[in-house]
């Protein structure tokens, strides 16, 4: 089982130090700070953060084709060994239009 998250990033920090994230290490790479407060709010659900003030998990914007074709990239390299299923965590948060696997 290959479990992957593509909806955040942690960090110790906030604001987090996004250079030491990898790929994503641009601050534009997230949606601005704003964490979720309204899960009916689908909006929100999708591109609000996770966590608190003192764990932030800046949410990656997966609604951005270069950022969804680099996940869609990495996600598909685990053919190479032998995976049996595919988990993607907090994929309630990912963008309805995220890239489905081929």
């Amino acid at each position: 089982m290959f479990d992957v998250v593509v909806n955040h990033m942690g960090s110790a920090t906030n604001p987090p130090d996004f250079s030491l994230f990898s790929p994503f290490s641009q601050q534009s790479d997230f949606h601005p700070e704003d964490f979720i407060t309204d899960y009916n709010n689908q909006t929100q659900v999708e591109q609000g953060w996770l966590g608190d003030t003192t764990v932030p998990l800046a949410d990656i914007k997966t609604d951005d084709p270069t950022i969804a074709n680099t996940f869609y990239a990495w996600i598909t390299k685990p053919s190479d060994y032998s995976v049996d299923g595919l988990r993607i965590d907090t994929v309630k948060n990912v963008n309805k239009d995220f890239p489905r696997f081929r």
